[in-house]
């Protein structure tokens, strides 16, 4: 089962989907389309320090981290 885990201020959220179920794949690529709008950004992950910004959804991905855009002051 793939993921997709959202870090906010309560630590983070997680949204899981299988490739071959349509339904799970839609939702996750709603939850991405969602956050992205936000300014959220995707990095698939490939270890767990090594991960590649996505601008689209990857149902293929096997881990998804969203983070929030920096705000500086």
């Amino acid at each position: 089962m793939n993921s997709m885990a959202i870090m906010n201020s309560e630590g983070d959220t997680k949204v899981h989907w299988d490739p071959s179920d349509p339904e799970s794949v839609e939702v996750a690529a709603a939850t991405f389309a969602s956050y992205s709008e936000r300014g959220y950004r995707a990095y698939a992950m490939q270890s767990d320090t090594q991960g590649e910004q996505m601008a689209t959804f990857d149902p293929s991905a096997s881990s998804i981290l969203f983070v929030p855009q920096m705000q500086g002051g």
